[in-house]
């Protein structure tokens, strides 16, 4: 279903859009990817190096429908992340609880397959431990709101959308505020198959030069590109196979990684 198709591209946090869930009506995400880098952007935005790193995360995700216009829903995150620490000659290994998110998301308006929703967030502060390395999560609590705007449509007797999110990230704490950005394309190719290409971009309201640290918590502008096929196993589960690479950004990673994720609406 388009639905399905909407919500599993997720390598590093659920997608869904504009779209609501159905009254009484939810979807469960697993998600697993994996990162890793030997680059980042500076401040500059030019490439440096670094020491190798690498990060497995286990993203479940879940969504509920309380209206039809009314979804709320929840979005964690288990990490183990590794890098090689050249000053202590060894690697270093950190995981645990990384950053979390409680949303809901409200419908204000549909219409003709045009649907313009709101999605207000909290995130909560991550589990790990300040002094572990590498970090995995940040310590603040952030709070913000996405709006976002979809069009669904039928073209050669095939389901595709079009979606746009722009958000205001407020960060408590040290790290600067956000403004973000998604661009969604899900283009189908058989009545089961879909191809979802996406950009992500990330852009810090304040011009920090803050310290690399390959952390949630650093201040950084980001630009992702993200491709991925999903596949309907039948009306209610789907199986998602993607890949995603930093094209661009300012104190980010500039690494690439891949995501499996598998769906099932209830």
């Amino acid at each position: 279903m388009l639905f399905a198709a909407l919500l599993t591209f997720i390598p590093s946090y659920a997608y869904a859009g504009a779209w609501t869930q159905n009254n009484g009506k939810g979807l469960i995400i697993s998600n697993l990817s994996y990162y890793s880098s030997s680059k980042y952007f500076d401040n500059s935005g030019k490439k440096r190096r670094t020491s190798n790193y690498s990060k497995y995360e286990l993203n479940p995700y879940i969504e509920y429908g309380v209206r039809d216009w009314l979804t709320v829903g929840a979005n964690l995150f288990a990490q183990r992340a590794s890098q090689y620490n050249s000053g202590l000659g060894r690697q270093q290994v950190n995981w645990g609880i990384g950053d979390s998110e409680l949303f809901f998301r409200t419908r204000l308006w549909h219409d003709n397959g045009f649907v313009i929703s709101a999605e207000p967030m909290l995130k909560l502060p991550s589990m790990e431990r300040q002094a572990s390395q590498p970090q995995i999560g940040n310590n603040n609590y952030d709070s913000g709101v996405t709006l976002s705007a979809g069009y669904s449509f039928k073209v050669l007797q095939l389901d595709h959308f079009i979606n746009f999110d722009g958000g205001y990230r407020h960060r408590f704490g040290n790290p600067g505020d956000q403004l973000k950005f998604a661009a969604t394309a899900g283009l189908s190719v058989t009545k089961r198959a879909k191809i979802l290409t996406q950009l992500f971009t990330t852009s810090r309201i304040s011009n920090s030069n803050s310290v690399f640290t390959q952390s949630s918590s650093d201040d950084y502008d980001l630009h992702q590109l993200r491709v991925s096929a999903v596949y309907e196993m039948d009306d209610r589960l789907s199986l998602q196979l993607g890949a995603y690479n930093n094209i661009s950004g300012r104190n980010i990673g500039s690494g690439d990684g891949a995501l499996l994720a598998v769906s099932k609406e209830f």
